[in-house]
């Protein structure tokens, strides 16, 4: 009888930005983190180079699923960034350019991998002890709370976490190539890190009950002070 494994991340901080569609000057964000940027966080914990193909293909086969633990959508940020040294079509350097930058701001989420028991008791202690430094898209957007809270490794498949349906939205990975209803389809299958190349990978949109993630989630701001003023 196969074991399934399931491990919950708290991805939380004043800002995220997970560029799954950025071009040049456009940086925009997805509204759910990327699976490339959960294993680039995966891979800066455990101390992993960007040329390690082996190790980060290994992580890349991790099943994935988000939550997102809003119920209504929070705010949205467009920041005008000024790059220097910029290289053009006609092979010239532009001085400087300005860009559009995107970010989620002061938003929540669950990432949930699914793999060996093994494989996740080591990043699980990755994510609380990181080799190098760790950000939720960017470099400029530190996490607010830890990543990992509570029981956040379960015995189950993420199927089985998010089975009960409810009023969070949720993505969940699909092999599945076309286009099917209720989805997304991001550049999120990873090609290559090194040379950062991406593949459309699908999402499926579900709305699910936070009922058998509740030990996994770190308290929002409002909830630390009820418990404290309870005490």
């Amino acid at each position: 009888m196969t074991q399934y494994w399931s491990l919950c991340i708290n991805l939380q901080g004043p800002m995220q930005a997970w560029g799954v569609e950025s071009k040049l000057t456009f940086k925009s964000t997805s509204l759910a983190p990327s699976k490339s940027g959960v294993i680039g966080i995966i891979a800066s914990s455990l101390g992993i180079e960007r040329n390690n193909i082996d190790y980060l293909s290994k992580l890349s086969q991790l099943k994935f699923a988000t939550v997102c633990l809003e119920k209504k959508p929070k705010f949205i940020l467009k920041d005008y960034h000024t790059i220097s040294d910029v290289s053009q079509c006609n092979g010239k350097i532009k001085d400087t350019e300005l860009t559009d930058r995107f970010y989620l701001i002061d938003w929540h989420f669950l990432a949930i991998i699914e793999g060996d028991n093994q494989l996740l008791e080591k990043i699980k202690y990755a994510l609380q002890y990181p080799k190098w430094h760790v950000f939720l898209g960017r470099k400029c957007c530190p996490p607010a709370s830890p990543f990992i809270y509570k029981n956040a490794l379960k015995e189950c498949s993420i199927e089985d976490l998010l089975s009960i349906n409810g009023d969070y939205l949720c993505y969940k990975e699909t092999n599945i190539t076309n286009k099917i209803l209720n989805s997304k389809s991001e550049f999120d299958d990873v090609i290559s890190y090194e040379d950062r190349t991406f593949s459309k990978k699908t999402y499926f949109e579900d709305r699910i009950d936070l009922i058998k993630l509740q030990d996994t989630i770190f308290p929002l701001k409002e909830q630390k002070n009820a418990i404290l003023h309870e005490n």
